[in-house]
């Protein structure tokens, strides 16, 4: 079984451009709490979604890398 803290990552903070690499784009998902019971079954709170490296123009500091998050879920489940 993994401890609570390996599962929600506690150690690794969350960066997007480390997520995406040299890749212009990446999917994620991440367990943001848990709540486990004995009467109850197991519920995770999840984001999951798309990250989207791309470029805006900023009209005082010209072109600037930009990392879009399209998140497609966030809420509970049951695991």
């Amino acid at each position: 079984m993994k401890s609570v803290g390996k599962e929600l990552e506690l150690a690794v903070p969350f960066d997007a451009n480390a997520m995406l690499g040299s890749n212009p784009t990446a999917k994620y998902s991440c367990t943001r709490c848990i709540v486990e019971g004995t009467a109850s079954p197991r519920n995770i709170f999840v984001s999951e979604g798309e990250l989207k490296r791309t470029q805006m123009n900023h009209p005082q500091f010209g072109q600037q890398d930009a990392i879009n998050d399209n998140r497609t879920f966030e809420g509970w489940r049951t695991a």
